[in-house]
């Protein structure tokens, strides 16, 4: 029995993929490099690791207040 897509339930999965990532991203050493995928290629840019943790937190904090 196949589970559902339903909003909630991808509400809690992204949830979960963002409290990983930000995870990881306050594991890195601070020189460590950090590449994110771009939306719809197979192409990955260089990002500063303060900011796309700082816009992990934030996304997870929109996330969490609108459940």
């Amino acid at each position: 029995m196949d589970k559902k897509e339903t909003p909630i339930n991808s509400e809690k999965q992204r949830i979960q993929e963002l409290e990983v990532i930000s995870s990881e991203l306050s594991h890195l050493k601070p020189n460590a490099c950090v590449y994110q995928k771009q939306n719809n290629t197979n192409i990955f840019f260089k990002v500063d690791k303060s900011k796309l943790h700082s816009n992990v937190k934030k996304e997870l904090k929109d996330l969490k207040h609108s459940s």
